[in-house]
């Protein structure tokens, strides 16, 4: 949640916004030039990069800190224990005994909440961590397509130039044949 929020914040949004319009209007007038949209599409990503890279540090102290809070929950549940039973120790009845295995049955079912907790934890972690690779993959994917197009209008160029070269080499070999007649 806490990702969620820093990367929706009315300022990054209305940053996003402008430099999209920009990268429209510029698609839309005849003399678009991929080099100038890179650069600010470049820019985006790596801001939000960035914002992702802060929220998901702050999770992880965040997740650290609530492991380590529940670490000394059982430490302190453990001592406890150890000091209920050695406080309480006498030839117990049937009925303290009884008492005593709820006791414990109670303190397990306890200890086995927590470790089923740090697991959850572990997972969501696990599933940042894979949000945070997935992102990147579709950075690089941008980064690729860019590169792409880019290498496609050098072709382009590159094609008419060549066309250009034909047609002067046919027309000096018109000019080389009436020189010979």
């Amino acid at each position: 949640m806490g990702l969620f929020v820093f990367l929706h914040s009315s300022d990054y949004l209305i940053s996003v916004q402008s430099t999209v319009a920009d990268l429209v209007s510029k698609l839309d007038t005849e003399e678009f030039n991929c080099e100038l949209t890179e650069q600010p599409a470049y820019a985006l990503l790596e801001r939000a990069n960035a914002r992702k890279q802060d929220a998901v540090e702050a999770e992880k102290l965040r997740w650290q800190l609530e492991k380590k809070e529940m670490e000394i929950t059982e430490l302190k549940m453990n001592l406890r224990t150890k000091l209920d039973d050695i406080s309480n120790y006498k030839p117990a009845s049937a009925l303290l005994e009884r008492a005593n295995a709820r006791k414990q049955d109670a303190v397990e079912a306890e200890k086995l909440r927590w470790q089923l907790e740090k697991k959850e934890m572990e997972i969501t972690e696990l599933k940042m961590n894979l949000r945070t690779k997935l992102d990147d993959i579709s950075n690089y994917k941008l980064r690729l397509e860019l590169a792409d197009k880019k290498i496609e209008s050098m072709g382009k160029v590159d094609e008419n130039e060549m066309q250009k070269l034909q047609n002067e080499k046919d027309e000096m070999q018109k000019q080389l044949k009436k020189m010979k007649l």
